[in-house]
């Protein structure tokens, strides 16, 4: 028979009445606000306050491959649909050039999946998204591809840290639209 010293069997016991005290906090206690966790880890909710959100009507209309939109809009450049709940993946070009980014807005439904391929003519852009969590780096004469999921509805700018933040511009923005 094993036995089992009786201060591991006390440590054990204990540990198991802590983790279970947590589990009752987590699962029953109230929040004030849902908390979502965003791709870069951040967190967000649903009354965000910062400087780069803002709320975003219902009516805001999401374009498909096929629609007419300004010129400051982003077409997708491909729309399919990926699960249920009719949640889609849309893929988008936007092009660097100038301190401007073009088009500067990109639309998309609540939950959906968004790939943006970045492409910096004229230098080196480091952009973030606060409020997602989202920062990336687009090379002079390079590009990249930003891939996440709108978890939030809301109109969230994104700017060039470099290039000196949202007031100085390039700025663009995320557009989430609830459902």
């Amino acid at each position: 028979m094993i036995q089992i010293d009786k201060k591991y069997l006390m440590f054990g016991a204990v540990g198991l009445v802590l983790i279970a005290a947590i589990l009752v906090v987590v699962l029953t206690g109230k929040k004030s606000e849902p908390e979502i966790v965003t791709p870069g880890g951040a967190t967000a909710t649903t009354t965000n306050q910062s400087n780069t959100y803002k709320p975003v009507s219902v009516d805001t209309k999401v374009p498909g491959i096929n629609s007419q939109v300004d010129s400051g809009v982003a077409k997708p450049t491909e729309v399919k649909a990926v699960g249920v709940n009719d949640l889609s993946a849309r893929s988008f070009n936007v092009v660097l050039n100038g301190d401007k980014v073009s088009p500067e807005k990109v639309i998309i439904k609540l939950f959906d999946i968004i790939t943006i391929n970045f492409s910096a003519v004229d230098k080196t852009y480091d952009f973030v998204q606060p409020d997602n969590g989202l920062s990336w780096t687009v090379p002079k004469g390079g590009s990249k591809s930003l891939q996440f999921q709108g978890t939030t509805a809301g109109q969230f700018t994104f700017y060039c840290v470099s290039c000196g933040g949202p007031s100085k511009g390039p700025i663009g923005y995320f557009v989430v639209v609830p459902k």
